[in-house]
């Protein structure tokens, strides 16, 4: 077992060996989840001694990782080697770095034939995820506002959910999902989250001394970035779509809107008013397609893409939150720099979109990603 009184605590095994890996040749291990529908990954280090080992570290055999505070109190997650990197050091020790995924080859993996009768598309996602995350699923939603036959044509599970995914229905809201390093699949309606969580989010980051336990005391030098040019120009700068639906020769058009959701006090985005229509390709509906197919595509794709203009990135140390997840509501306040008042420019509330675990050395990190649309009080010519 490796680990740090009251820091945190971990042990591996695999292919029938339990705690393979002791204090003494353990090195590091980094565990990172983001938000998306993308595997969990995870890089371990180590050194080694016994030949009959190395045969065990292949896709065939998974890791077993057991991680917390405290023995009785450990999350169990299944890691999946998809890469391995052996060098002989010396006479008698091997240096070993192994790579991967989440354990779940099945997802990215198989190709299916199939089809999903008169479902919405979040009744669709919940049945892919249950099946292939064995039941670890936290959707805050339970159907979305559409209905139509699903086909899947020969295309891996992950791919065909992200079909699905971009055009479900959610009025006046979005989904947004993700894979926790745990094994959950989760599911939000950002509108019904945002309603429930704003004035209580799960997780409080201050730059002040603990209060409670949810309260996480991060280091002050972090880093706020804004990249608008480039998601503005991509699907910040709504795009008017053309629409004709095939049975009826019937035109339409649709144009995503985009306002402030966690940002406050303003009422408009980092977006210049000089720029005033942009347009995206044309579309086709049938029948066979529910009648918001293409205006849910644009309009969760433009609000997926708002949600990352904004990022701040922030780290912990010595502290094991085994439950933080990605997808998390967090509220980060900190002081204006020479001053006691709460900074209206960063603080407030944010999304971790990426979420990365880092044992080394016997010092517990962890480093976050938070995601906004905006930033609060901005002023300019702004739409």
């Amino acid at each position: 077992m490796i680990g740090v009184e009251g820091q945190y605590i971990l042990w591996l095994d695999i292919g029938g060996e339990k705690d393979f890996l002791d204090e003494d040749f353990f090195i590091s291990i980094t565990l990172i989840e983001e938000a998306g529908n993308l595997l969990p990954t995870f890089e371990l280090k180590f050194n080694l001694q016994d030949d009959n080992m190395l045969r065990l570290f292949n896709e065939g055999n998974v890791i077993k990782l057991h991680y917390g505070i405290a023995v009785n109190d450990e999350t169990t997650t299944e890691l999946l080697i998809m890469k391995k990197s052996i060098q002989k050091t010396g006479k008698h020790k091997y240096y070993i770095r192994l790579t991967g995924t989440l354990s779940a080859i099945r997802y990215i993996g198989n190709h299916k034939i199939r089809s999903f009768a008169d479902k919405s598309g979040v009744e669709v996602i919940k049945e892919i995820a249950t099946e292939n995350f064995g039941g670890l699923t936290k959707f805050n939603v339970a159907k979305s506002a559409d209905k139509q036959t699903w086909l899947q044509p020969n295309i891996p599970d992950k791919r065909f959910l992200n079909d699905v995914w971009m055009h479900s229905t959610l009025p006046a809201s979005f989904p947004a999902i993700g894979i926790s390093i745990d094994g959950y699949f989760i599911l939000k309606d950002i509108m019904k989250d945002i309603q429930e969580f704003s004035k209580d989010p799960v997780w409080k980051l201050i730059n002040k001394s603990i209060e409670d336990k949810q309260d996480v005391l991060v280091d002050a030098n972090y880093i706020v970035s804004t990249e608008s040019g480039f998601f503005n120009h991509w699907l910040g700068y709504c795009r008017e779509q053309s629409l004709r639906t095939l049975e009826s020769a019937e035109d339409t058009t649709t144009l995503p809107e985009v306002s402030p959701l966690l940002a406050t006090d303003t009422s408009t985005l980092d977006r210049s008013t000089e720029v005033t229509k942009r347009v995206s390709e044309f579309g086709l509906l049938g029948d066979n397609v529910h009648e918001k197919y293409w205006e849910s595509y644009w309009h969760n794709m433009t609000h997926l893409a708002m949600f990352s203009s904004v990022k701040l990135f922030v780290s912990y140390p010595m502290r094991m939150l085994s439950e933080m997840r990605i997808l998390d509501l967090v509220n980060f306040e900190d002081e204006q720099v020479g001053s006691e008042m709460l900074s209206s420019d960063y603080s407030g509330l944010y999304y971790i979109t990426k979420l990365s675990r880092t044992i080394a050395h016997k010092h517990m990190s962890t480093s976050l990603e938070l995601s906004k649309e905006s930033l609060s009080s901005i002023k300019g010519d702004l739409q």
